[in-house]
């Protein structure tokens, strides 16, 4: 399907298809670095652009997946992707809204997802972030096995698996979570991830769960407020300049010290991107992004310890 290109399409169901996508060439460290001019590499965004108008008119749906996710690290919240190749993948998103079914992406190592504020709830696809089998920085190995519908391709719940490393060396695969059972929703939709963003940002409990999922079952220092407000801008983040935009929003809480630290750190954050956000907003307002109203969570969704 894709030739030599690392990217392919096959069916999963009687209505539902796997766009595979080789998502390492639009990284901001594929090097070489020049190759970042290039508007269409490989062809992807054409071949995909002609795939999902394919499923549309077979009345099929689609789940797309690859392995570096259009959105920014967890870590270092850095943004993967350059700009113009974010930019090209929203558009073909909103142009096949009702084609695309789920994004499902890996490469972070830890169990993640993303919910941005330009999504619309009826039609839009969630963003799902996979654990890793390896345990090279420190999460446990983790699987998940996902239920979904051939017919209409959506994404209707999982269950993560994982192995304790901390047990000896007779410990099993166990079971993590489901994850309608572990949050309280009903489906596994753009809907659902924004109430649990909410949740996260207002009760330690939700946060904590989200954590312990996130860093597969291995304990961590606890977070903080100000730790708080950096997941609620991560989850919700495609780029830096909306995860700082996102940060300066929160700063309008009451005063505590860790809003203190927060305040500053998104001024500095601000100051290195702003050009990067103005150009990228500009660009977003293109496809009718920019206007929407971003992170609906107020002062008194936050909970400071």
């Amino acid at each position: 399907d894709g030739g030599a290109t690392a990217y392919f399409a096959r069916d999963v169901g009687s209505g539902a298809t796997v766009l595979s996508l080789s998502t390492v060439i639009y990284s901001q460290n594929h090097k070489p670095s020049e190759q970042s001019s290039i508007e269409d590499p490989l062809g992807q965004f054409s071949w995909m652009d002609a795939r999902l108008a394919e499923a549309r008119n077979a009345g099929k749906r689609v789940i797309l997946a690859g392995h570096i996710p259009p959105t920014i690290g967890s870590y270092r919240k850095s943004q993967y992707w350059y700009d113009h190749y974010l930019q090209k993948y929203f558009d073909l998103l909103e142009k096949y809204s009702d084609v695309v079914s789920a994004q499902l992406f890996g490469h972070l190592h830890s169990d993640e997802f993303r919910v941005f504020p330009f999504q619309r709830e009826e039609k839009s696809a969630p963003l799902l972030l996979t654990a890793s089998v390896s345990p090279v920085f420190g999460w446990n190995p983790s699987f998940r096995i996902v239920e979904f519908d051939p017919e209409k391709g959506d994404i209707l719940d999982w269950e993560a698996h994982y192995l304790d490393l901390d047990k000896d060396s007779t410990s099993s695969w166990q079971r993590l979570y489901s994850f309608r059972d572990a949050y309280g929703v009903d489906d596994v939709s753009v809907r659902s991830l924004r109430q649990i963003v909410s949740s996260i940002g207002s009760s330690k409990k939700v946060l904590n769960t989200f954590l312990d999922f996130q860093r597969v079952g291995v304990q961590q220092d606890a977070c903080n407020s100000t730790c708080q407000s950096e997941w609620v801008c991560v989850l919700q983040a495609p780029s830096n300049p909306e995860y700082n935009e996102c940060l300066l929003h929160r700063m309008r809480m009451p005063y505590s010290p860790n809003r203190l630290v927060l305040a500053v750190a998104a001024a500095v954050a601000l100051a290195v991107t702003l050009v990067g956000a103005v150009c990228y907003r500009h660009r977003r307002r293109k496809v009718g992004y920019g206007d929407i109203d971003t992170y609906n969570i107020d002062a008194s969704d936050d909970i400071s310890i």
